[in-house]
């Protein structure tokens, strides 16, 4: 059993599966997710799963390796969407982009990083000042391309 998670498919599942794991709020664009941290820090890992991972492999690769290229070629979703958002782009739109998953809103985070397209991002996480102030900007500064926004 212990070989079978050797194969680096595992480990790159078992990254992903940190990435996209229960983290609220923001987070810094090139900055590593909060669990990847934990698996790479001495101190003890609380979760079963992050123990087995942190035992086999030791240290994890930081959030820096994480490819959204690829993300784009294995996500057909992805795809549509990014087509989509260059075309309207193209011609001068603007984009409400909803979720009412706050990972999904992690994973456009990366995608708007790799794309490069200004954006702001709205969660439950957010302050009510905060709230106003992002509303206030994406209605009044025309270099932000998409607003992300969490239903929850």
């Amino acid at each position: 059993m212990l070989e079978e998670l050797h194969h680096p498919w595992i480990k790159r599942l078992l990254i992903g599966f940190a990435r996209t794991s229960d983290c609220n709020g923001p987070r810094k664009p090139n900055g590593p997710h909060h669990l990847i941290q934990q698996i790479d820090s001495e101190l003890p890992v609380s979760e079963p799963a992050l123990q087995l991972t942190y035992k086999i492999f030791g240290s994890c690769p930081p959030m820096q390796s994480f490819d959204p290229a690829k993300m784009l070629t294995d996500s057909g979703k992805l795809q549509t969407l990014d087509i989509l958002l260059k075309r309207l782009r193209a011609e001068n739109h603007r984009v409400l982009l909803f979720s009412q998953m706050t990972k999904m809103l992690n994973i456009l985070e990366d995608y708007m990083n790799y794309r490069k397209y200004r954006y702001l991002r709205l969660d439950g996480s957010s302050t009510i000042m905060d709230r106003r102030d992002m509303v206030r900007d994406f209605q009044h500064r025309s270099d932000i391309f998409v607003f992300l926004l969490s239903t929850r």
